[in-house]
């Protein structure tokens, strides 16, 4: 049981920070591009509502932040505290929080516009 839920808070940890810069990288090189060029997209770009990629990006970082963050909470109460630090503990219910606003935002929006793809 440790084991599996090391493994799940080591994938979620990776899968947010690789999304997350993916999101990052969409944030720049589209505010450095719309400033420079005002390319014409089919969306408008950085919409909440309608720009897939922003929606995709933000649904994957929300999912394994909710990940890693449960599966760190549920290692911690399973393993014990032996450290005491309520601030770890505090910290990861708050990017529980973080992650579940996040795909709370964005994955609706993400569903309604990536399903009639598939």
């Amino acid at each position: 049981m440790e084991e599996a839920l090391r493994l799940s808070v080591e994938v979620g940890v990776e899968g947010a920070a690789v999304f997350g810069g993916g999101l990052l990288l969409y944030f720049v090189v589209g505010g450095l591009l719309t400033n420079a060029i005002r390319p014409r997209t089919p969306y408008p770009l950085f919409s909440i509502q309608s720009d897939p990629v922003l929606l995709s990006l933000g649904a994957l970082v929300g999912a394994f932040t909710v990940q890693a963050a449960g599966s760190l909470l549920l290692y911690r109460f399973y393993v014990g505290d032996e450290d005491g630090s309520a601030a770890s503990i505090a910290l990861g219910l708050v990017a529980l929080g973080a992650g579940g606003g996040l795909l709370q935002m964005t994955l609706p929006a993400a569903w309604e516009l990536l399903i009639p793809l598939v």
